[in-house]
């Protein structure tokens, strides 16, 4: 599809026990680490920590699935990484802001898109991410409705984090485009969603590959781009 994409959940097609947070089964593609990447975030929209923690080791999971470690620096904190945000990127780090939906924003992106990411040229393997997060609310309820016994904060955990996890995928492989299946695809449906409550959705293998690949033949080094920088920019909108 084109730059902008709808993310529907459509109800009723699974029935599984109740939970709290679900774990993740690993598929084991890869024994080792692959490559590493930071993402530095900034909690602008005050999530819940239990809710940000749990999508953080969703994502985690998701990426050490593909032999891919994360690094996360939390950009308003008070201890050792605060400050951070006015620090320029390196070639492997990416800035995450968890925000709500200005109506500027609406009136630029639409009212239904999830997340947005943008980088400062299609080899930088860096950029600038936007989750917002009224789509992580409205999906987190839509999947408690599929799932009741799901709680609401693992349930907007569990969406927050596979949305984190499409977005730095953008930033990560070689281009931008969307995929026909998998965790990239540009609209999840119910099927994909329970795929996404069993740990199971997931980069392609060959999507896998790429982001190996990148990380690993490109040096870190810094680059000029801070959070909200708009020149040279591709961008990408879920």
């Amino acid at each position: 599809m084109g730059n902008r994409s709808n993310l529907w959940l459509v109800l009723g097609l699974y029935i599984m026990e109740g939970f709290d947070a679900p774990a993740c089964p690993a598929l084991d593609r890869s024994q080792d680490i692959g490559g590493r990447a930071t993402v530095r975030v900034c909690n602008l929209a005050q999530v819940d920590a239990a809710i940000l923690q749990q999508a953080k080791q969703t994502v985690e999971k998701i990426f050490l699935n593909e032999g891919i470690e994360l690094r996360w620096m939390d950009c308003l904190g008070r201890g050792s990484d605060a400050g951070v945000a006015a620090r320029p990127l390196a070639t492997h780090e990416i800035a995450l802001r968890i925000t709500r939906q200005t109506k500027q924003a609406i009136d630029a992106t639409g009212q239904f898109v999830a997340g947005q990411a943008i980088r400062p040229a299609p080899e930088a393997g860096s950029g600038m991410i936007s989750i917002f997060y009224e789509r992580t609310e409205m999906v987190a309820g839509q999947l408690r409705y599929q799932y009741p016994e799901l709680k609401i904060k693992a349930a907007r955990g569990i969406v927050m984090g596979h949305l984190m996890a499409h977005e730095i995928g953008h930033l990560l492989l070689p281009t931008p485009a969307h995929a026909a299946a998998g965790i990239m695809k540009a609209q999840l449906d119910s099927r994909d969603w329970g795929q996404a409550v069993r740990g199971v959705l997931l980069f392609t293998q060959k999507e896998s590959d790429l982001i190996r690949q990148g990380l690993q033949m490109t040096a870190p080094t810094t680059q000029g781009v801070l959070p909200g920088a708009r020149k040279r920019l591709e961008r990408s909108e879920f």
